[in-house]
């Protein structure tokens, strides 16, 4: 099965922004040498929020953004179906995430699980024809 890595929102902008400070290497080198890397619908929504909020300034508009952040460097925007949906309101409330000490939930992942999993069950029936 091909190797493919989901990015969170974080990683997906410090990657396009070359944050390298806040990137360690490592995470830089697994990501260039996945078969697959994808983002989730919900980071879009998420850079597009902060950015509305004054916590984020784009260089431009945030379509012509996140056109320059998917396909140049062959990342791939996931579908967010109702599989997915379902799968990550069912994932919540065990996706739990620890940053600096502190517990928080994170819809965000739960929803990366589900699309992951989604991703993997449809790779196998692909290879089952």
């Amino acid at each position: 099965m091909p190797q493919m890595i989901v990015l969170d929102t974080h990683i997906w902008l410090w990657l396009v922004t070359q944050d390298w400070q806040m990137f360690p290497a490592t995470w830089r080198e697994e990501i260039e040498t996945a078969e697959r890397v994808g983002v989730s619908p919900i980071s879009c929504y998420e850079i597009v929020l902060a950015e509305e909020r004054g916590r984020l300034e784009l260089p431009c508009a945030a379509e012509d953004w996140f056109r320059d952040a998917l396909a140049p460097m062959d990342i791939v925007l996931l579908p967010l179906t109702a599989e997915i949906a379902c799968r990550a309101v069912g994932l919540s409330a065990v996706h739990r995430i620890k940053f600096s000490g502190i517990d928080q939930d994170d819809p965000d992942f739960a929803e990366i699980a589900a699309a992951i999993r989604a991703e993997r069950n449809h790779t196998k029936k692909r290879a089952s024809y």
